[in-house]
């Protein structure tokens, strides 16, 4: 799996509770405690809304170069 770090685009998967599949930009990644292994990740949306996830939500994709 590829490490996601902030200011990268990544593709957010559908689901049912976090909707259609998009494109984000990460703004933060909050570090795990010690009890929890899942890394937090507050991204920048599409329509322009902030939200939280975690790793398992997120893919890092190849970079595309127009």
């Amino acid at each position: 799996m590829t490490k996601i770090n902030v200011g990268d685009v990544v593709k957010k998967l559908a689901c049912k509770n976090t909707g259609p599949a998009a494109y984000v930009t990460v703004l933060e990644k909050e570090a795990p405690p010690i009890d929890n292994w899942l890394t937090k990740y507050t991204v920048l949306q599409p329509d322009g809304t902030i939200a939280t996830y975690t790793a398992a939500v997120l893919r890092k994709m190849r970079d595309v170069y127009a």
